[in-house]
């Protein structure tokens, strides 16, 4: 599995955080994908009959896959990946857990003015390392 981008979103879909791992400059193309994830993770939300966080997957564009999280607060948290084969769901049920725990970390931080964008190096390093961890399976 290779991770291309984390994308999360507040309550209101407005964009807080989004980091591209491709090798081109492609941000706005998943800028602009993570919106449009927005009608799928609400189509799943709104069909679901238990409160889980983990929406599995939001929808495909060409090789590029989309998985979503939302949390307690309304927050999604969109993983774009490209695979030759699906990943197992608990898989990036995990991946997506620890990107959660991350957040909370962030917005957890007195200093932070919540929704705003986050601009944290040491989040920046943690999910980079996460990325690389699991890109090197």
């Amino acid at each position: 599995m290779k991770i291309k981008c984390i994308a999360i979103l507040d309550s209101q879909d407005c964009p807080i955080y989004l980091k591209t791992f491709d090798e081109k400059d492609e941000e706005m193309r998943y800028h602009y994908i993570a919106y449009t994830c927005c009608d799928s993770i609400e189509e799943k939300v709104r069909d679901q009959t238990s409160r889980e966080m983990y929406l599995g997957l939001l929808q495909n564009v060409g090789a590029l896959s989309m998985y979503g999280y939302m949390t307690n607060t309304m927050t999604k948290i969109i993983l774009f990946v490209v695979t030759k084969t699906p990943p197992k769901s608990y898989e990036v049920n995990e991946i997506m857990k620890r990107i959660h725990s991350e957040y909370i970390n962030v917005v957890s931080n007195p200093f932070y003015e919540f929704p705003t964008k986050i601009e944290n190096e040491q989040f920046d390093k943690k999910l980079l390392f996460l990325v690389q961890n699991i890109q090197n399976q």
